[in-house]
């Protein structure tokens, strides 16, 4: 099962996901973020993958037809301290120089507007 959190920081929309990222959870996740995106305010889509469990192929689509869609509507897209799992996983399938992951207590200060 997978929950997430939506925050915003002025153009930045910010997605804090937990659990699993799955066939059963990737399409509520999508829809919900698509829905929060769809204000015309955002700028920058970072998803925080730090409390992440588990990524299966549905929950890799998923991540990569959110960034390709984004990327069409000029909407930066970055991956926040994904967890081990996450990192490996996106790894594995070779996707980590396809998005732009930040690490690290400050990473998002980097991109932030202020």
């Amino acid at each position: 099962m997978g929950t997430l959190t939506i925050t915003r920081q002025a153009t930045a929309l910010i997605v804090q996901l937990y659990g699993e990222l799955t066939l059963q959870t990737a399409p509520d996740f999508r829809k919900d973020i698509e829905s929060a995106v769809n204000d015309n305010q955002t700028e920058y889509l970072v998803l925080d993958l730090s409390k992440v469990s588990f990524i299966d192929s549905s929950g890799i689509g998923m991540l990569v037809a959110l960034k390709t869609q984004m990327t069409n509507r000029s909407i930066s897209v970055f991956l926040l301290n994904p967890s081990e799992q996450a990192r490996t996983t996106l790894q594995l399938v070779q996707l980590t120089s396809f998005f732009h992951i930040l690490t690290g207590e400050d990473a998002m200060l980097t991109i932030l507007p202020e």
